[in-house]
């Protein structure tokens, strides 16, 4: 081989290995394509804590002087209110048709949620007791209650969409917390063995001690779970810093996805995409990781904090503060070939 070439390859060794370190993932990382956004701006001024499903956006909206649940259809243009109502309404999470939040209309947190294809408002939960951090996978909605108080922790329960039932997903003696649900099984965050750990439930199976079972219960912290069919991404500090894990459920596969010496927050997924809030660059900004090429890429490092992103597809929406306030910003991912 010539010394021409040998300095060729030498060079492509190094910059292949300096892209490996460069990134978060501990797997294969692939180089020979990349992703690229367009990113636009969805309607901003006092708009925050956005969810996407689909073409619709929808976020907590104070512009009129109270927390209002609004959203936006990125396919015809169009705003519209879901929610209005004078008391304060936060945190919406929108799945498909159905859009729920935190709602304390009643004095106290309870759940409400609103269906896109009727038209129709309706309460989740509304017990005198606190109802917070719920999510939906469109069929079932679940929620951190703590109606039973005198314990002094919080449970896990569910409501089912079409049957309109209210059960018992997790009332272990001990705390849970952060709920997330993806068809037959509901995750969240488990104190039992005295630190945050993953637990899940299987709702198809009735006996609760055969339905329930771990899954990471590393000695260190395990926070913010979200689970998108077999696939769980969630914050873990096992390495000194919040980083962002994932296990397949088929495969039983832990894998670590962002392992950076900064810290990694909130992620969500969405297919073969997670995206997380990531401070590496010494702000907020938006990262994304495709599971099946092992491949990391920026979102949006846009000067000052980018944060709380959702994604839907190939669409994702984020929380902007870069014109001074919060904003609604969003980006549809694309491959690139080089």
């Amino acid at each position: 081989m010539s010394g021409r070439w040998i300095r060729c390859l030498t060079i492509l060794l190094l910059i292949s290995t300096v892209i490996s370190a460069a990134g978060c993932s501990t797997t294969k990382t692939v180089i020979e394509k990349y992703y690229v956004t367009d990113e636009f701006p969805i309607n901003p001024v006092h708009r925050y804590s956005p969810s996407v499903s689909g073409d619709i956006v929808v976020w907590v909206d104070e512009s009129e002087g109270n927390k209002d649940i609004y959203g936006h259809d990125l396919a015809t243009n169009d705003e519209f209110p879901i929610c209005t109502n004078p008391y304060s309404q936060e945190s919406p999470i929108i799945s498909g048709d159905t859009i729920i939040w935190h709602d304390e209309r009643n004095g106290n947190g309870d759940i409400y949620g609103y269906d896109l294809s009727t038209h129709t408002e309706f309460a989740v939960c509304a017990t005198n007791a606190e109802q917070n951090n719920q999510a939906t996978d469109g069929a079932t909605v679940v929620w951190e209650d703590d109606r039973y108080y005198y314990k002094w922790d919080m449970d896990i329960y569910g409501y089912n969409l079409s049957t309109k039932e209210e059960f018992t997903i997790c009332n272990d003696a001990h705390r849970q917390v952060s709920p997330s649900v993806s068809g037959d099984i509901a995750v969240w965050i488990d104190n039992r063995n005295g630190n945050p750990d993953l637990y899940a439930r299987n709702m198809s199976i009735t006996d609760p001690d055969e339905a329930v079972f771990p899954i990471i219960t590393n000695e260190s912290d395990q926070q913010n779970p979200f689970i998108d069919k077999d696939i769980i991404v969630w914050e873990d500090n096992r390495n000194g810093n919040i980083d962002i894990y994932t296990y397949n459920m088929t495969t039983n596969i832990e894998t670590v996805i962002c392992a950076n010496t900064s810290q990694q927050r909130n992620p969500i997924i969405s297919g073969k995409f997670v995206v997380w809030q990531d401070n590496r660059n010494g702000e907020w900004d938006i990262y994304g990781y495709n599971i099946d090429t092992a491949t990391e890429f920026a979102i949006c490092t846009a000067p000052t904090d980018q944060t709380l992103p959702s994604i839907s597809g190939d669409l994702v929406v984020w929380e902007d503060k870069r014109n001074g306030n919060d904003d609604i910003y969003g980006t549809r991912i694309s491959l690139k070939e080089p």
